[in-house]
């Protein structure tokens, strides 16, 4: 599972997200964590045409399907286990 999250900087969710990820992938060796930082790996206007409805971060890809944020990517560790 490769699990990409978008993030900024000083943002709780992106901290929480990145964390729960990075935990995923301690447990299980198949799990791959890119963590891509908000003006050093990408900008607001490729954020807009990869998220183009997203108000908030994080925003997160799960094995290439958009997911949403960190609620949505709560639910998804909910459901995975």
């Amino acid at each position: 599972m490769k699990i990409k999250i978008y993030s900024t900087p000083k943002c709780p969710y992106c901290v929480k997200a990145i964390k729960a990820a990075k935990d995923m992938a301690e447990k299980d060796s198949r799990v791959e964590v890119i963590v891509l930082k908000r003006y050093e790996d990408f900008d607001d206007s490729i954020m807009r045409m990869i998220f183009p409805d997203a108000k908030t971060y994080p925003q997160i890809i799960i094995d290439g399907h958009k997911i949403g944020g960190w609620t949505e990517f709560q639910e998804e560790i909910r459901t995975s286990k």
